[in-house]
């Protein structure tokens, strides 16, 4: 049987297995594009998340200024979090997002970084730029056939995909994500939800 697939090369593990890539589970990281997912999801990402950047220079400003401070002054943290506040720009890459199973931070200006997550794909490995992961914007998908889930993974694996995590249905415009999304529990293919 023969399956033409959008992206029939998989890629070069520039890392040669060791980085970027869950060491106990054996499923690489993922990288997608921000402007692959619904703008609503990189809302929730920045609402939700832990912005690593503001609370590393928050943590300095307040220990410069403990230091600088006369003996027994003390030092007002809420009004120095509102000084540093009034020029902060929050950018995505600075995010952290745990959440429902997803570990995800920034990554490269502007893609995001799927570090843990409940699904995974098969995936093309990315350029150097992140050697080892996925890069979830290539990754393994027939062009209009219908294959069955133990085909797409034999075919994803015997052209030399590697599982992604990546991130589920509901992350997407119309509910589907652009790529075969599997289950990290079960290995069962996920359908993405009947349309209304």
């Amino acid at each position: 049987m023969t399956t033409e697939t959008k992206t029939p090369y998989a890629g070069l593990d520039y890392s040669l297995g060791r980085s970027n890539v869950n060491k106990e589970t054996g499923i690489h990281y993922g990288v997608i594009s921000q402007n692959s997912v619904m703008p609503e999801a990189l809302d929730d990402i920045m609402t939700y998340g832990e912005d690593l950047a503001w609370e590393e220079a928050l943590a300095e400003a307040i220990a410069e200024a403990k230091a600088t401070a006369a003996e027994g002054e003390e030092i007002d943290e809420d009004s120095i979090s509102e000084s540093l506040s009034e020029g902060w720009e929050s950018s995505l890459g600075n995010y952290l997002y745990e959440s429902e199973g997803y570990k995800l931070t920034g990554c490269l200006d502007s893609d995001l970084f799927v570090m843990a997550s409940r699904f995974f794909t098969y995936a093309q490995f990315c350029s150097p730029c992140v050697p080892g992961a996925g890069n979830l914007d290539s990754a393994w998908e027939t062009l209009g056939k219908q294959v069955s889930a133990a085909e797409i993974v034999t075919l994803a694996t015997a052209a030399g995909f590697p599982r992604a995590y990546c991130l589920g249905h509901d992350w997407f415009d119309g509910g589907r994500a652009p790529y075969p999304v599997f289950s990290v529990e079960s290995g069962a293919l996920v359908e993405p939800p009947a349309a209304d």
